[in-house]
């Protein structure tokens, strides 16, 4: 997949939510090249690195905005134990930086064009 089209995939996975840009955490992972549960992990073995403005919880009524926009399946969100995460620019790169995947190495490049492209389109 060339730059382009790995842009317009992630900019097609970038969701408004608190009026924050951000990735919900299976779209992360797909994109990093990991399974969601390891990147969660990841996430709480390093608490620290995620702060809130890195990473917060979906609240019930946006978990239902999730599925009524199509980023989130209603078997999906039901099969989870928890709310799903969602990161955003800031905590995607943490993500990217802690699992050192080459996946990760190239997706930290284009999550940067990712959100500059939208500030400019904004």
């Amino acid at each position: 997949m060339n730059q382009s089209d790995t842009l317009t995939l992630l900019t097609e996975k970038v969701i408004t939510l608190r009026e924050e840009e951000v990735f919900l955490d299976s779209d992360l992972a797909k994109m990093l090249g990991t399974t969601t549960s390891n990147l969660l992990q990841i996430v709480k073995k390093n608490k620290s690195r995620f702060p809130d403005p890195f990473c917060f919880s979906a609240k019930k009524k946006e978990v239902a905005h999730l599925i009524e926009s199509g980023h989130l399946t209603k078997k999906k969100a039901a099969s989870r134990s928890k709310a799903p995460l969602l990161f955003t620019e800031s905590g995607a790169y943490m993500a990217a930086f802690l699992l050192k995947t080459e996946a990760a190495e190239k997706l930290s490049v284009n999550v940067l064009g990712t959100f500059l492209a939208k500030e400019k389109a904004a």
